[in-house]
């Protein structure tokens, strides 16, 4: 009959489109699912490369005669640039540092040397007597386009590391830092930021030295970060081995 016949084709127009819907949706999880699982590989793969750096700091005060000796202690992020135990880390954690030790995600303590320091460019070097852990893998600052998304790993609390994500703005002209969009706190100085890939693309710059152009500080921007770029990392790092 025709009754039977309009509610048979409503009823496989229905049933089609619910099909329809529910592949949509099981893609949409599937994806998701593919991407978190993107997310963790890249943190396992990455993470044996990032070390906590705890620098100890000597003050001697003399007050009335008498001298007081105090000690100030702090812990930030490290990246394994070479396996004969470069890392490489930002000047602002390691300057007048009096003791430097170096913890490794493995539960190795290594005593660490600082071999150079650059405070201008915010870049040091520092050296253990030998790593297990492989080195980290460099990318290509220049090359980053805007849009990609990053990981930054941050060790200042000691393992396991903080992690979060953000986007590429792109290299601002006044510092020549690469910019990208993350809500981090000011604990995330020296945080090692990689590519989807696992490379290396920089260090996060100390926010209280980071100025955006008109002389406002980069850490008075909520979700804006400097980068130090890697390829300016190498290059500096490399001249503090050298020299």
């Amino acid at each position: 009959s025709l009754y039977n016949r309009v509610l048979g084709d409503w009823y496989s127009e229905n049933a089609s489109k619910k099909w329809s819907e529910n592949i949509a949706t099981a893609m949409s999880v599937l994806q998701e699912e593919a991407e978190l699982q993107e997310i963790v590989q890249l943190v396992e793969e990455v993470e044996p490369s990032v070390a906590s750096v705890i620098v100890q700091r000597k003050y001697v005060n003399t007050v009335n005669g008498q001298t007081f000796t105090d000690w100030e202690r702090s812990v930030g992020t490290g990246v394994v640039l070479h396996k004969d135990g470069y890392l490489i880390t930002t000047a602002s954690l390691v300057d007048h540092a009096h003791d430097i030790l170096v913890s490794f995600q493995d539960g190795q303590y290594r005593l660490g040397k600082l071999i150079g320091i650059d405070l201008l460019s915010d870049i040091a070097v520092i050296q253990v007597d030998s790593v297990s852990v492989h080195s980290v893998r460099f990318g290509d600052s220049d090359s980053v386009r805007p849009g990609a998304w990053v990981m930054i790993l941050n060790n200042s609390h000691g393992f396991p590391p903080s992690m979060t994500t953000g986007i590429v703005n792109g290299i601002r002209e006044e510092d020549v830092k690469l910019q990208i969009s993350s809500v981090v706190g000011g604990e995330y100085t020296g945080g090692a930021v990689f590519s989807s890939e696992g490379r290396l693309l920089g260090l996060v710059a100390d926010s209280k030295r980071a100025l955006i152009q008109g002389a406002a500080k980069m850490g008075q921007a909520p979700g804006v970060v400097a980068v130090i770029p890697v390829n300016r990392v190498k290059a500096f790092a490399r001249q503090l081995i050298e020299h």
